[in-house]
């Protein structure tokens, strides 16, 4: 995980002006369609549930399956927001926790590093012990765009690899 931390921090340190504001645009957008999948989570009772069943479960999903697929785009769309002191608790904590990191280092003991707008958004969008069809429909049709958007940042980061 710090490795494709660092990527992004590099990315965000030495991208050109235009494709800087096009990636805020693009992570403004994202963000929203975040907010609004949380909000229709909350409305269907999913948040709560998955909230209340914390001591039971302890964050399997955020502890075991979510942190493997964190990529620099989903950290690069995370320090967007953060201020840099963030950023650098940050990276010390992924720093302390190694390569060897057998669980998300994010996940503390009283939840996530992230503040909610910065999380990656299988961090923030998914419930996967309570989402039933409905909600399932719902996400799958916002994920197009969110998918279209993560490409398109993608594209932007890795002209900076080039």
């Amino acid at each position: 995980m710090l490795g494709q931390l660092n990527r992004a921090l590099h990315a965000h340190a030495v991208l050109g002006k235009s494709d800087r504001e096009r990636s805020l645009f693009l992570i403004k957008e994202w963000k929203k369609i975040i907010v609004r999948m949380e909000a229709r989570a909350v409305d269907l009772g999913y948040s709560r549930a998955c909230k209340s069943h914390i001591p039971v479960c302890r964050g399997e999903c955020c502890r075991w399956h979510f942190p493997e697929k964190l990529y620099d785009v989903d950290f690069y769309v995370s320090i967007s927001g953060m201020t840099a002191r963030d950023t650098q608790n940050l990276v010390r904590l992924l720093t302390d926790a190694g390569n060897e990191a057998f669980q998300c280092p994010m996940l503390l003991e009283k939840g996530c590093f992230f503040v909610f707008e910065n999380r990656p958004a299988m961090c923030a969008t998914a419930y996967p012990c309570f989402a039933g069809n409905v909600y399932w429909k719902y996400m799958e049709a916002e994920k197009t765009r969110l998918d279209e958007i993560y490409k398109e940042i993608k594209d932007i980061l890795q002209s900076v690899r080039d």
